[in-house]
C-alpha cells in the first residue's frame, strides 16, 4: 500500500514522533498473563518504574528510486519517560 507524501522526503527528515497508548488488555493478549510481570502486572511495573506509554521515533536515512516510486529507509526507535532507548531497528517502504 503506498502512502501519499505532501511533504519532500529529504535524508536527515525526522518524522513526527508516535505516542500510542496501549491497553493492558492487549499486553495480557500478547504477553500472557504471569504475576509480578512488567508486561501484564500494571501495579508492579509501575514500582518497577514503567508508564503506560512509549515514544516512537524516526530519522529519514535514505532514499532510492523504486519502480516509480521512492523507497525510503528510516531509522526508528522507542524512548521511555526518561528519554532512554529501549528499542531500535530499521523500516523501509515505498512512497509516492
Amino acid at each position: 500500500m503506498a502512502t501519499r507524501v505532501e511533504t519532500e522526503i529529504t535524508t536527515g527528515l525526522a518524522l513526527p514522533s508516535l505516542v500510542k497508548e496501549v491497553s493492558q488488555r492487549r499486553i495480557n493478549v500478547y504477553s500472557g498473563v504471569k504475576p509480578r510481570s512488567i508486561h501484564s502486572d500494571e501495579a508492579w511495573a509501575c514500582q518497577k518504574g514503567f508508564r503506560t506509554c512509549l515514544t516512537v521515533h524516526g530519522v529519514v536515512k535514505d532514499k532510492q528510486p523504486d519502480n516509480g516510486a521512492t523507497r525510503v529507509v528510516v531509522e526508528v526507535w522507542v524512548e521511555n519517560q526518561h528519554g532512554e532507548k529501549t528499542a531500535g531497528g530499521h523500516a523501509s517502504g515505498p512512497v509516492r
